[in-house]
């Protein structure tokens, strides 16, 4: 696996929300526990119970936003960063916006998931990530899961397999791991995950590391950069889009092979052939994302760029 090249976490988190900055006036500060914080801040929370999450588990959006609101205003939680599968600790970005003006502040607090236990740092360059894999007897495969430099993790010791020492997450017996070279700073430049570009077969939602809608999207027939290597949320495959941590669904790109049950031809409107080829009984074609309905009431799939479509009833 080659070394997923991202921004830093904080700079990540900074850059997350800059268009709202520059989009509307800002507000003077925040204020938690009688403190008032700027933009831009990091708010220490101490010990506060939003600030501590199981392994696996949820973070406490309603607790958060309760202790950040102020009169009039409106509080959203940016949870990109966190990884509630890996001990560790965490930046969430808070924005509190006035809702009379639109003016808001974004602060930064940090949430630490699971217990911690001989902590250290993901080190490397600054606009990278470390991989996390997972050990199945004696095969390493790729999790999907990465981890930005800087982020403190839980550590339980080293395994060494095929030659190469890697690090224990989350407990000792835990099949999940990381390189340990990246906590000594040993990889550098593109070693441990590799972009791509791929081209869009059908309009792509963007959604967020749960499988939820961010209300984003790519328009079919474009070019975007990916990390080669998908991941599968809610079992479904996704790409994850090149220095974010929004993802697209696969079947927009890469297409879902499926068998025809009865001779096809290719249609370009719901009553118009799109050509004089002829796609054969029992033949395999790749359809792209879901269908679309046409104005004679019938669903197609798209199977080729413009406007290429076979009847979804034709196939098994």
């Amino acid at each position: 696996m080659k070394k997923i090249k991202v921004i830093g976490v904080a700079a990540a988190a900074l850059l997350a929300v800059s268009p709202l900055l520059a989009s509307s006036t800002v507000s003077a500060a925040v204020n938690y526990n009688g403190t008032s914080y700027n933009d831009n801040a990091t708010v220490n929370v101490g010990n506060a119970s939003f600030a501590h999450v199981a392994l696996n588990g949820q973070v406490d959006v309603d607790a958060i936003q309760r202790v950040f609101a102020t009169p009039n205003s409106s509080v959203s939680v940016n949870l990109s960063y966190i990884q509630t599968q890996i001990a560790g600790t965490y930046p969430v970005p808070i924005t509190v916006t006035n809702d009379s003006n639109n003016s808001s502040t974004t602060v930064t607090i940090n949430v630490t998931v699971g217990d911690s236990n001989s902590v250290q740092s993901i080190q490397g360059d600054t606009d990278s990530n470390a991989g996390v894999y997972q050990i199945n007897g004696n095969k390493v495969e790729d999790s999907g899961i990465t981890l930005p430099v800087g982020t403190p993790v839980s550590t339980y010791g080293t395994v060494e397999i095929d030659g190469t020492s890697y690090t224990r997450l989350n407990s000792s017996n835990s099949n999940l791991v990381v390189k340990t070279g990246w906590f000594t700073g040993a990889y550098k430049g593109d070693d441990d995950a590799t972009k791509t570009t791929v081209f869009t077969m059908h309009k792509a939602l963007m959604y967020d590391k749960s499988g939820n809608k961010t209300g984003k999207a790519f328009r079919q027939f474009r070019n975007i950069d990916v990390y080669s290597n998908k991941v599968t949320i809610n079992g479904t495959q996704y790409y994850r889009i090149y220095n974010t941590f929004y993802y697209v669904k696969a079947a927009n790109i890469d297409g879902t092979k499926r068998m025809l049950k009865k001779n096809s031809y290719i249609y370009q409107t719901g009553s118009k052939r799109a050509n004089k080829k002829v796609l054969k009984k029992g033949s395999t074609v790749t359809t792209y994302g879901s269908s679309f309905k046409f104005a004679n009431g019938k669903r197609y799939y798209r199977v080729g760029k413009g406007k290429q479509y076979v009847p979804v009833s034709n196939f098994q």
